[in-house]
């Protein structure tokens, strides 16, 4: 057997002992500001930020786990629309209007926002733009931008989740859910409209 075969093998462990993130490690980006952008709502938007030392700038569209606003647009999704109607109580007319409200929260929240931090694994969240959409967790000045439409009565805790913040996927499912559990109680956001039973 040849010498240059144990080298081989050698110089192969050594170059993946140096071989990049895998893609389903946790990204954190830091200092991202809001994007405006012809669509967005209240659960999937556009962040630009910057990798350290450079001056190059990225933008990415950015999908929340875990929660899941009304839809905006009654054009886009009716079969969704007519979905989460039944799961607001709402009528399916009425979901595009809190569809809007929610993404003009989430604008607002993101425009004033003195801090936004998304941390994702870049896995694709679908949609209906041409560009790549990644499932993320935003951070809006430390507080948790999902729990916080959930709170609002802007979203409903539904859709992709993952374990985060030293929680399970099921243990963060499980916050959600009781967000939206205490906001239908308080009849907060959308859930002072719907038809709930008495």
């Amino acid at each position: 057997m040849s010498r240059r075969v144990p080298f081989f093998l050698l110089a192969c462990l050594v170059l993946i002992g140096q071989a990049p993130a895998r893609a389903d490690e946790w990204t954190t980006l830091e200092n991202c500001e809001f994007v405006a952008a012809k669509y967005h709502d209240g659960d999937s938007f556009s962040l630009r930020t910057r990798k350290k030392g450079s001056s190059r700038t990225y933008t990415y569209i950015f999908r929340l786990y875990g929660a899941d606003c009304p839809e905006s647009d009654a054009e886009q999704e009716p079969l969704r629309i007519v979905e989460q109607a039944r799961h607001f109580r709402l009528p399916p007319a009425d979901i595009s209007h809190w569809g809007r409200v929610a993404a003009d929260f989430t604008e607002e929240t993101l425009k004033s926002a003195k801090s936004i931090t998304a941390i994702t694994r870049k896995t694709e969240a679908g949609g209906q733009s041409r560009k790549n959409r990644y499932y993320a967790f935003i951070e809006v000045d430390g507080r948790d931008l999902a729990v916080l439409l959930v709170e609002k009565g802007l979203a409903r805790a539904f859709g992709q989740s993952t374990a985060y913040g030293g929680q399970s996927a099921d243990q963060y499912a499980r916050l959600l859910e009781r967000k939206e559990r205490t906001a239908k109680r308080d009849r907060a956001g959308l859930w002072s409209v719907a038809q709930l039973p008495q």
